[in-house]
């Protein structure tokens, strides 16, 4: 991506306050601790713009394309939903509300092939997620993710509680 003039940022564990940027992909390798699972997924939190379905598929085009791997939609968690740089309006360790947000799984390291594919082809794993951020940020210009007010869901409403009485 530098060589292409797109800044890339390698974040802490800790996001920094208000971390803006056009895009965020967490990467991430998953395990099922026997080694039976294979496959990449990928998730984004539910409240958050109406970017980040385009950025998420964009990357699973590309790294399904390059990598080979199967999408593994059946093992998406709600951890992975629920990742903590998505929740802005929880954590001011994540990312900001317009910064389109998806977690990339790339494999399983309990699985010797997914394993195998991200240690000895890391440059084309890494090519094919740069393919998919790429064709994000080709498809969806600056002025469209920042250019407009941000619309959120609120929280479903909670019901009240009655008062104590005396």
């Amino acid at each position: 991506l530098n060589s292409k003039g797109i800044a890339v940022d390698v974040l802490p564990v800790t996001i920094p306050v208000g971390y803006v940027a056009d895009a965020f992909v967490a990467l991430h390798a998953d395990s099922d601790g026997v080694g039976e699972n294979s496959g990449f997924k990928m998730a984004h939190g539910a409240r958050r713009g109406p970017y980040e379905d385009a950025l998420l598929n964009d990357i699973k085009d590309s790294y399904g394309a390059a990598t080979g791997l199967e999408y593994d939609p059946t093992h998406i968690t709600n951890q992975m939903r629920g990742y903590y740089p998505f929740s802005w309006s929880r954590f001011q360790h994540a990312v900001a509300a317009h910064t389109p947000a998806v977690i990339l799984e790339m494999g399983y390291v309990s699985n010797d092939d997914d394993r195998a594919l991200m240690l000895d082809r890391a440059d084309l794993v890494a090519g094919s997620i740069a393919d998919g951020i790429m064709k994000f940020l080709s498809d969806t210009p600056r002025s469209a993710i920042f250019g407009q007010d941000l619309v959120v869901p609120a929280f479903p409403s909670r019901p009240s509680r009655p008062s104590p009485t005396p």
